[in-house]
């Protein structure tokens, strides 16, 4: 462990715990929304367990991802759009931003294609992910456009039970930690495996304590200020 304690590892560390933080702010956010879906009443003991609960669920995530890196990061399928022009005589490039033409020597002639993508389950997650949260910040602005369901308050009849919320704190929590987790490894990539874990779940645990530590803060602004939800 003398690699933990070092300089390199403290400063590492210092790092990853601002690289959590401002990668988590987003996670914040939505936590602080979501966790209004519960009773008035509830609402902090809900967002302080989801927290605590997505803490002990990220750090299963770092071991499994640090286990399986190469399988993460292996690309599942290839989406192509190949190019109508040929490689031989190819058009002239228009002025201004031109769209990127690659060359793929498996194609008749090496054909040129117009767009080329690599599907990685860590792509599919952040697809799939980023999608849900479109959706729910879409559904969120619909909410707060129906004046009588603000009026209604959070605790009325949207309110929803304190598992079904908890639950999805987790879930999400756990879709926007898999880009820091990836980002936190290339950090720790020049450390051997045991002290990149322990950097790595300390800068998890630090970043759970200050988003617990906010997360009422967060929800008492919103509340105060709807605008900026």
């Amino acid at each position: 462990m003398s690699e933990f304690f070092s300089i390199a590892g403290l400063t590492t560390l210092a790092m990853l715990v601002l690289l959590q933080a401002v990668l988590g702010f987003d996670n914040l956010l939505y936590i602080s929304i979501e966790s209004k879906r519960a009773p008035e009443e509830k609402q902090p003991w809900v967002r302080r367990t989801g927290i605590l609960l997505a803490i002990v669920l990220r750090i299963v995530l770092l071991l499994v991802i640090m286990m399986l890196i190469d399988k993460v990061k292996e690309p599942l399928f290839t989406l192509r759009v190949d190019s109508p022009f040929g490689v031989e005589e190819p058009a002239p490039a228009p002025e201004g931003p031109a769209l990127e033409r690659r060359h793929d020597p498996d194609l008749p002639g090496g054909a040129a294609y117009l767009f080329y993508g690599e599907f990685t389950v860590h792509s599919l997650i952040t697809l799939f992910g980023g999608a849900f949260i479109l959706y729910t910040a879409v559904k969120e602005v619909l909410h707060l456009l129906a004046v009588d369901k603000i009026e209604q308050g959070a605790g009325g009849k949207g309110s929803r039970p304190i598992w079904a919320v908890v639950t999805m704190i987790v879930i999400m929590n756990l879709v926007f930690s898999f880009d820091s987790i990836l980002s936190a490894m290339a950090l720790t990539n020049h450390f051997s495996r045991a002290p990149a874990f322990w950097l790595m779940a300390c800068a998890v645990v630090v970043s759970g304590v200050m988003m617990i530590y906010l997360a009422d803060t967060v929800s008492e602004f919103l509340k105060k200020n709807r605008m900026y939800e």
